[in-house]
């Protein structure tokens, strides 16, 4: 983004490099963990950090709908978009 010198708007100069180091990991869950409610699980993966492939974040906010609420996208059965695709 190009920034004329007479603009009001400044860009600020990191003064210390990001850090390069990877965040230290727990132990990766296990089925068990899951093997509760949607509503006792997803409070719990707050802060949880998820990976695929060595790219993820840390789960932050979570929503959590059972099969019978009709928010959530199984309440119609199972669908493509809601397939495990096992």
């Amino acid at each position: 983004m190009s920034v004329p010198a007479d603009s009001h708007l400044k860009m600020a100069q990191n003064p210390k490099p990001a850090e390069t180091s990877a965040p230290r990991l727990g132990k990766p869950l296990k089925r068990s963990f899951f093997n509760r409610s949607v509503h006792q699980v997803a409070p719990d993966l707050i802060g949880t950090t998820l990976l695929v492939d060595g790219v993820g974040g840390i789960i932050v906010e979570v929503e959590a709908y059972h099969h019978t609420e009709p928010a959530a996208h199984s309440f119609n059965g199972p669908t493509p978009r809601n397939s495990t695709g096992a």
